[in-house]
């Protein structure tokens, strides 16, 4: 007959296999659930219609963030910093960047750390925001004029801290989600909360983005992010804000002609 101790000993391990372990490796393996960069060598030669410059941009700790800035026709109306999606890399959003100069923007992306030429890899979500500051007050150092935010999926969140903290004039959210958090729960019902590593609450900021003018625009087609979470956000919109649906799915929004003259219109 097993005694008590080798008893608890037995269920004590079976937790560590079954529910402990697992657990700890969803925790250290977020990123790689999150975030998909593509990786470019330094070499990498960009093609694109509208002339274009590189950037090499040094966070806080050294490490080099990679960006493209696309000059707007003059006059430019302003500034205008393109947070991207979770994969990929530059050689294909630089073609939406490219666009919204086409709208008379000095437009500027980057790579996170981790995708195309950036140095470095995500490890937390303070060092995201940190990088994203940097990025902002790189953007808002360039010139003077409006100051105008854009985010797509991952980057909405990104977008919408940077207009909040920087009191951005204008604001569009492509495909964005209530907050990051809320999202990771309805796809993983399963995960306890407390293990969820970047929560990025786009709610909250839209809450404080007193100054910003809003505009979201979501794909009801959209299976990723749902545009139920758009909705929920346009409930905290204020006069002068505003917020569209097409019916785009997550991928195409950004393809639908739609989404371009909103941004034309709102921008």
């Amino acid at each position: 007959m097993i005694g008590i101790k080798k008893l608890l000993t037995v269920l004590i391990t079976l937790a560590v296999v079954f529910v402990l372990l697992p657990l700890a490796v969803l925790y250290f393996t977020q990123e790689r659930l999150l975030f998909r960069p593509a990786v470019l060598a330094q070499n990498y030669a960009f093609r694109f219609v509208r002339p274009f410059e590189e950037i090499r941009l040094p966070a806080a700790d050294g490490t080099v963030l990679h960006g493209l800035h696309f000059a707007a026709d003059a006059p430019a109306k302003g500034r205008l910093l393109f947070f991207h999606g979770n994969a990929g890399a530059l050689d294909s959003w630089g073609e939406v960047a490219e666009r919204f100069a086409a709208l008379g923007y000095e437009s500027y992306v980057f790579d996170y750390r981790g995708y195309g030429k950036s140095g470095g890899q995500i490890d937390n979500q303070d060092q995201l925001y940190a990088d994203a500051e940097r990025m902002a007050e790189y953007v808002r150092a360039q010139g003077e004029g409006r100051l105008v935010v854009v985010g797509f999926s991952l980057g909405s969140g990104l977008a919408a801290r940077t207009a909040q903290q920087y009191r951005a004039d204008s604001l569009l959210l492509a495909a964005p989600y209530e907050g990051l958090a809320v999202l990771q729960r309805e796809k993983a019902p399963f995960v306890p909360p407390f293990l969820i590593k970047y929560r990025i609450p786009s709610a909250e900021f839209l809450r404080a983005a007193a100054h910003t003018r809003i505009t979201l625009v979501h794909g009801r087609q959209d299976t990723l992010i749902p545009v139920e979470h758009s909705r929920r956000l346009a409930a905290l919109l204020k006069q002068g804000d505003a917020a569209f649906e097409t019916d785009a799915g997550h991928n195409t929004l950004l393809a639908d002609p739609l989404f371009w003259r909103v941004a034309a219109e709102r921008l």
